[in-house]
Formats: C-alpha cells, structure tokens, sequence
C-alpha cells in the first residue's frame, strides 16, 4: 500500500512537469484588420497561458534602402492569461513593413512561443480633396499620385469634361513612371491645350482575401492657351520683310535694266560717228597731199635749172681758143 501512495505522487509530479511544458502559443489581434492608413492601429498580444511568463513581445519590423528598424514593445512577468499592446500612428506606410508582424512569448525554463499575423493594408489616396494644377503650352507639366497600401496597383484615365462623368485612356504624349508603394507619376513632356487641358483620375485598387479594395482622386490641368497675336506679330512681320525684299529686287533690277539700256545706246553712237570721222580723215589726207604736190611744183618753177649737156652737141657753145 505504500509503494501505491509513492508510485501515484511520483505520476501526480510527472504531470505537473509534463503540464509545465506543454505550452501554448500567444493569440495576437490587430484591430482594425486590414490595416488603413487613415487610421490609427493597435495590435493586442495575449499570452494565453495560466502560467508566469518571463517576457512577452511584439515586434512589427520595418525596411528601407539604407537600414533595418522596428517598432517594437515588449513587457516581462505576464501571469494569467495577460496582454500586451502595440500602436500604430495614423498614415503609417505599412508597405515598409516586413510581410508579417510577430509576438513572442518567453518562458523561464527557456522556451520561445510565437504566432504571426500577415501585413496588408488597403489601397488609399491621401487627401481626396480635388486638386487643380495649371501650365502652358509647350511647357512640362507633372501630376503626382500619392498611394499607401500593400500591392497597390495604379491606373490612369481621362476626360476632357467633368460634366459627363466619362472617363476614357490618357490622351497622347505623355509618359508614367510607375511606383506601385509609394506613388505614381504622370509627366507631360510639351503641354498642349487641345490635347492635354482636363481632368485625370488616379485609381489606386488591391485585393485581399478575394475582397477588393480601391480610392480614386481627380486633378485638374488648366492649360493655359498662347496669345495669339504673337503668331500674327509673327506672320505680319515676315510678310512684311518679303514685301520689303521684293521692292529692294525690283529696284535693284530696275537701276540695273537702265544701266545695261543706257551702255547699249553709247555703243550705238559710238559706231555712228566712227565712219564719218574717217571719211573726213581720208579727205584732210588727201587735201593735204594735193596743197603738197602744188607747193612743190611751184617751186620747182622759180629754182634756176642747170642742165649738163655735151659741149660738142651744143651750138651755142664757143670754144675758148
């Protein structure tokens, strides 16, 4: 009888140990669940164990380019089924949040418990409020999409007129540069009034749990149109020039015209005159060669002559003996 009592109180101990290492793990609750970022978090963890805990933790771990961080509390000595509870503030990013937030319960013998719960938060649009943005033709014009949310897909529609509720696809020339965490932004290269003056819907939507979630914000691009009298300063002015390169061509062929008239008239008087000068030429010429010969014939007239003859021929010759 008393190996009995012995053998039954060693069974009692073996359970209480085997009690004291079968554990369960923490119940944690987000509240509200999908997160959004237009309000504020709170994530409860519950020990769920009769039992002292050395410490209870929750730790939501956050990411970026540069570093690793994270909100964390934690709280030790959890008796009878206590709890713990994290807060988040209002328009918290969550997609820097790792996939899943965790609470991690400690026991004093060294056994860790956890359980997680998964990150997502639903598409939202910041300051729904209708945004108008103007620009100039020509000019480059940008139009900015802030979104929060977990895998948040952006889409981009158009209407020229806000009166009929129609949106359509964006118009031509312009280009998207996608961010699907943080923001999308439209960029228009050269802004055009006729293309481009409206309103532009940003649709922001994800899906959880076959549950759809989607925000929407309009903008506003004014357009302003060019003046137009600097294109007909523009046009008045270059026809004017042309005009004026007209007048100065013709005047300039004009003075040329008479210039060319006038040396082909010289040259017909030149040829005009030439014949008559040299007939008169030829008869000073011969004037001249006939008063000559005269004047030499009558001084032939009044010059002695000497004739040499033959002494034996001439009668009129005496002999000097």
């Amino acid at each position: 009888m008393k190996h009995l009592n012995i053998l039954s109180l060693l069974v009692g101990i073996l359970f209480q140990t085997i009690d004291l290492f079968i554990t369960n793990d923490p119940i944690l609750i987000a509240s509200p669940y999908p997160f959004n970022t237009s309000k504020s978090s709170s994530f409860e963890c519950f020990s769920n164990d009769q039992g002292i805990i050395l410490s209870l933790t929750i730790i939501a771990t956050m990411f970026n380019t540069t570093s690793t961080s994270s909100l964390k509390t934690t709280e030790e000595n959890i008796i009878h089924n206590g709890s713990i509870v994290l807060t988040i503030p209002i328009l918290f990013n969550y997609s820097q949040l790792y996939s899943k937030i965790e609470c991690r319960s400690k026991y004093h013998y060294g056994q860790h418990k956890f359980s997680q719960l998964e990150v997502f938060s639903v598409a939202e649009i910041p300051g729904k409020d209708f945004l108008s943005m103007s620009s100039s033709t020509n000019q480059l014009a940008t139009i900015h999409c802030l979104t929060y949310g977990t895998n948040v897909l952006i889409h981009w529609d158009f209407t020229p007129d806000l009166t009929n509720k129609k949106f359509s696809s964006l118009p031509f020339g312009i280009r998207i540069t996608y961010r699907f965490i943080l923001n999308d932004t439209l960029i228009i290269d050269h802004v055009s009034y006729s293309d481009h003056h409206g309103y532009y819907r940003c649709n922001a939507t994800n899906q959880f749990r076959n549950q759809l979630y989607e925000d929407k914000r309009v903008f506003h691009l004014t357009v302003k149109k060019g003046s137009i009298w600097i294109p007909i300063v523009i046009v008045c002015v270059a026809i004017g020039l042309a005009i004026l390169l007209l007048i100065l061509c013709s005047k300039y062929c004009q003075k040329r015209k008479q210039r060319l008239e006038r040396k082909s008239l010289s040259n017909e008087n030149d040829s005009e005159v030439l014949p008559i000068d040299q007939k008169n030429v030829l008869t000073l010429s011969r004037s001249a060669k006939s008063q000559i010969s005269s004047i030499s014939i009558e001084r032939e007239r009044r010059e002695p002559q000497f004739v040499l003859g033959n002494p034996f021929l001439d009668p009129n010759v005496q002999s000097i003996l």
